[in-house]
């Protein structure tokens, strides 16, 4: 009786760059997300869009924190003069490929890496940040959450409980400062939180991982053989079409493509969100 539905893993804010130019990158200043969508591609109908799918259930929004980059590494990159992080931020971006190295990628993208304690306060007010603008937003809180990068510590859970976030959501190793370093399993209890990990992967537009409907039926067969949760990752650039329509019409093609043959092989396959999915755990 349950549509397929996607988990939106959101951020809720972006820098202003106006601001911290002015403030010649020595300070962060940030506009939530729904300020951005009335100016980016006119697109001010995002969220009433956003809710019509959570009304249909087909969309379910859940936090991914504040935003997905390194504030204090970006800033520090900035006041250094870093060519590449500068042309980023003329466009508008939070860093890019190095020009010389672009097999590195961006670099910035672990928001919640923090190595000294400055930092590590700096995150957990992000957290806090982000889950609070979260339900301000969407008018009640995120019962799940996933860390940028699968990276996180012990102060962010913190953070996660008192905001009464019930699912951590990452890969099967936790990352502590970008470096695998703790396994997790779905159903893992610590302290009233409970993992989830994701073990199925569908990227068509980057082809990472899983990029066809032959391989997210072998993993989805390979999991439930196991009798286990199959959880997908699938990021929003699939579905994007404003550069290229192809994109987006490409990957809707494949997802029904998907669901359709799922539902033929696995006739009672439930669906569910994962906020839903932490009530049953």
């Amino acid at each position: 009786g349950h549509h397929p539905v996607i988990t939106a893993n959101m951020l809720v804010a972006n820098p202003d760059f106006e601001k911290i130019e002015k403030e010649q990158y020595s300070t962060y200043f940030y506009e939530p997300v729904a300020s951005t969508y009335t100016r980016y591609f006119g697109d001010s109908h995002v969220l009433d869009l956003m809710r019509q799918g959570m009304s249909e259930g087909l969309f379910m929004p859940q936090s991914h924190g504040r935003e997905h980059f390194n504030v204090q590494q970006w800033l520090k990159g900035l006041q250094a003069g870093d060519k590449d992080l500068h042309t980023a931020f003329r466009f508008g971006l939070c860093g890019i490929a190095p020009l010389a190295h672009p097999e590195q990628g961006n670099k910035m993208m672990v928001a919640l890496k923090a190595e000294t304690e400055e930092d590590k306060k700096f995150v957990r007010q992000a957290v806090d940040d982000g889950l609070r603008l979260f339900a301000d937003l969407w008018g009640f809180p995120s019962r799940s959450f996933i860390a940028p990068c699968y990276t996180w510590d012990e102060g962010v859970e913190d953070v996660l409980r008192k905001h009464g976030v019930a699912l951590v959501q990452g890969g099967r190793k936790q990352r502590i400062n970008n470096v695998p370093t703790i396994n997790h399993y779905t159903g893992e209890r610590n302290n009233g939180l409970i993992y989830n990990i994701r073990n199925c992967n569908f990227e068509p537009a980057t082809n990472e991982g899983g990029s066809s409907v032959g391989d997210l039926m072998a993993q989805t067969r390979n999991i439930f053989k196991r009798h286990k949760i199959a959880t997908i990752s699938v990021h929003r650039i699939n579905f994007a079409g404003g550069i290229d329509e192809s994109n987006r019409t490409r990957t809707l093609r494949l997802l029904d493509e998907y669901l359709t043959q799922l539902l033929k092989e696995y006739p009672d396959t439930e669906f569910l969100s994962s906020d839903k999915l932490a009530e049953i755990l």
